[in-house]
């Protein structure tokens, strides 16, 4: 996912992705929520929670704005593209469910370490 992610904004890897503002600002900020979720999972496996919870917050700033990014996309698309296709929807779905998981976190994050 990582990988995926960089490609749009660290290189130019012709693409026609890489001259649109909207996929490089979701680009970005995706790379970024998931380099913190991947640095946050590490902390915990080193019992080092507080320094976890500390980048828990620079991992919601980011999350927020790749929902921005991502909710912007979506609703961009099907305005100019139509209704939405079958893995369009999954991914909607899918963002959605994930959004809903990560606020659920967010808000229990004091009381269930």
């Amino acid at each position: 996912m990582a990988i995926g992610f960089s490609d749009n904004w660290l290189f130019d890897v012709q693409q026609e992705s890489n001259s649109d503002p909207r996929f490089l600002i979701h680009a970005f900020f995706a790379f970024c929520w998931y380099s913190l979720l991947v640095a946050q999972a590490s902390l915990i496996a080193s019992n080092r929670v507080s320094t976890h919870m500390s980048l828990g917050i620079a991992g919601m700033v980011a999350y927020a704005g790749f929902f921005l990014a991502t909710s912007y996309i979506y609703v961009d698309l099907t305005l100019t593209g139509g209704p939405p296709g079958p893995l369009r929807i999954l991914n909607i779905a899918s963002f959605i469910f994930a959004t809903v998981l990560i606020t659920q976190a967010f808000v229990v994050r004091r009381k269930n370490s």
